[in-house]
C-alpha cells in the first residue's frame, strides 16, 4: 500500500511538473482519462480470452476430476497407504502443474491483449488531437467530463 502510495506522489509529482513545463508552451491542452479495467474488460477481446479461458480451466478440471476418481477406485481396491500417498503426491504435482500452466498462458495474453489497448487508445489520442490521457487511478480527482472511458470503449471495439 506504502509502495502505491509513492508512486501516485512520485507520478503525480513528474506529471505536475511535465503539466507545467508544457502549459508554458500552449494555452489549450486536450487531455481526458479512461477507467482502465471497465475499458479492458468491455473490449470483445476480453470476452473471447474469458471463453477460452473457461474452456481451458474446465478441460483441466475434468482431468483433475479423472485423477480423483482413480484416486477412490485405488482406495476401494485395497490399496497400501503408501500407494495411495503417492497417487496423492501425484494428484498435487498434476493439480499444480495445470494452474500453473494455466495462469502463465493466459497472463501472457492478458499483458498481450493490455498492450493492445494501450496502442489502441494511443491511436485515439493522436487521431482526435489530446495532448493527454490518463488512468483514472492514477489521477486523484478529474472532472467527470473529461472521461473518455465510453468513447475509448467504443473506439476499440471497432472490427
Amino acid at each position: 500500500m506504502i509502495k502505491n502510495v509513492k508512486k501516485m506522489v512520485v507520478l503525480g509529482a513528474i506529471l505536475l511538473f511535465a503539466l507545467l513545463g508544457f502549459s508554458q508552451g500552449t494555452t489549450n491542452l486536450k487531455i481526458g482519462y479512461v477507467n482502465f479495467d471497465k475499458t479492458i474488460k468491455n473490449y470483445y477481446k476480453w470476452y473471447d480470452l474469458q471463453s477460452s479461458y473457461q474452456i481451458d480451466f474446465q478441460y483441466y478440471q475434468n482431468k483433475i476430476y479423472e485423477m480423483e476418481n482413480q484416486f477412490m477406485q485405488l482406495q476401494e481396491s485395497g490399496a497400501t497407504d503408501e500407494e495411495l500417498q503417492q497417487y496423492l503426491l501425484k494428484l498435487q504435482t498434476t493439480y499444480n502443474q495445470y494452474q500453473q500452466s494455466l495462469q502463465e498462458e493466459y497472463q501472457t495474453k492478458i499483458d498481450s491483449l493490455v498492450e493492445e489497448v494501450v496502442k489502441k487508445i494511443a491511436q485515439y489520442a493522436e487521431a482526435n488531437d489530446y495532448d493527454f490521457i490518463f488512468y483514472q487511478s492514477a489521477v486523484i480527482y478529474v472532472k467527470d467530463s473529461l472521461d473518455l472511458t465510453d468513447v475509448i470503449i467504443s473506439y476499440i471495439n471497432v472490427k
